[in-house]
This record gives structure tokens, C-alpha cells and sequence, in this order.
């Protein structure tokens, strides 16, 4: 999963070749834009959508249902949030998990004041179902935040700056929730075990 800022312009040839990078490795991959994901000027993540094929997602898979939904620069109003029609696709998505399921939800901005104009109303429609955690980007660093008793997971960037090796994150489902950091020639290193109540 990918939870935004795919790339560092929005721009049509970096959407393109991740895509070609993606599609060679064979597996399933989903993703959410980030707003480096839209070009300057542009109102929505056109290349985004295009490449893609949305800006949202959701799938089950064993004992969990994975949602991906967009946290954006609105150019009309200013800001950043999820768009109405956007909460109400969410709350109907959300809908369709089974009873036992798990829900984690994965967007690219924190849901706190500050980052999302509207993250109440988003908190508010998670809030009715029974979400593990929501997995963010957007900080380029890894931390954990609480947004109303529903654990933010902020995950580090890919990107390599100076010395700074670049890495990515690897999840663990089973009695836990584990996060793992991957940083380029250094072995694993678990970062957060949430318990996942039965």
C-alpha cells in the first residue's frame, strides 16, 4: 500500500514509471494520492486517477477489510480534506465489513487540526465502526498519533536525502498489528506492536 506522494510532482512520466515499477513486482499493490501527487495548478491528481484508476480503494483479505480514501489540497476552498462525496463513499464502504472484521484505514494526511480542515467529520465516520488504526504519510518520518482512541500510524518516507538512506515500512497482521522499518542495507526493525483485540 501506498498512502501518498507517489511521486514529487504529480507530474505524467514519474506516475507512469512507478506504475511500471509496481506492476513488475507481480503482487497487489493500492494507493492514495499525497499532495505531491497533483500537478501545481491542477484542482484534482488528474495523472493520479489516470495511472491508477482512482484515488480510493478497498479490499478484504482474511479477517481484515483495508480502506484507502483521499485527504487533499482543495483548491476551491483552501485547506485540506476529504470531499463530501468522499465521507459518504467512505461511510458506505464501511458499511460492507463483515462483523468480524478488522478495519484498517489508510489516507495521506494526519487526521488532526492543523493537517485536515474537515478530520473531525472524518474521525466522526470512523469512529462508528471498529477500526484497528489509520495509517498516514505526509510527515516523512515514523510516529504514532491518537485521533479520538483510533491509533494514526504516520509512516516514514521512501526518499533518500543526503546520507539519509531511504526505506519504507513493513506491516504484520496476526495477534498484532507490527510495524517494521526497512531502511536500504540495514537489517529490520519493529517500530510498534498494537494488540489486535479478538
Amino acid at each position: 500500500m501506498l498512502g501518498g506522494d507517489v511521486t514529487n510532482s504529480g507530474d505524467l512520466l514519474s506516475m507512469t514509471l512507478l506504475k511500471s515499477i509496481l506492476d513488475s513486482l507481480n503482487k497487489p499493490y493500492y494507493a492514495v494520492p499525497g499532495n505531491h501527487d497533483k500537478m501545481k495548478g491542477d484542482s484534482i491528481v488528474r495523472h493520479f486517477q489516470s495511472i491508477f484508476g482512482s484515488d480510493k480503494f478497498h479490499f478484504h483479505t482474511k479477517s481484515f477489510h483495508i480502506i484507502g480514501f483521499p485527504t487533499l489540497p482543495d483548491s476551491k476552498r483552501g485547506g485540506v480534506r476529504t470531499q463530501n462525496n468522499e465521507l459518504l463513499w467512505l461511510d458506505s464502504i464501511l458499511k460492507l465489513s463483515l462483523p468480524n472484521e478488522k478495519i484498517l484505514a489508510v489516507t495521506h494526511y494526519p487526521l488532526q487540526k492543523g493537517d485536515v480542515d474537515n478530520y473531525t467529520q472524518i474521525i466522526d465516520v470512523l469512529k462508528k465502526y471498529p477500526l484497528l488504526a489509520v495509517l498516514n504519510g505526509h510527515y516523512h518520518r515514523n510516529m504514532l498519533l491518537n485521533y479520538d482512541e483510533i491509533p494514526g500510524i504516520v509512516n516514514r518516507s521512501t526518499l533518500s536525502v543526503g546520507t539519509q538512506q531511504g526505506g519504507y515500512n513493513i506491516y504484520t497482521l496476526n495477534d498484532s498489528l507490527h510495524v517494521a522499518e526497512k531502511i536500504l542495507d540495514t537489517p529490520l526493525r519493529e517500530w510498534l506492536a498494537l494488540p489486535i483485540e479478538q
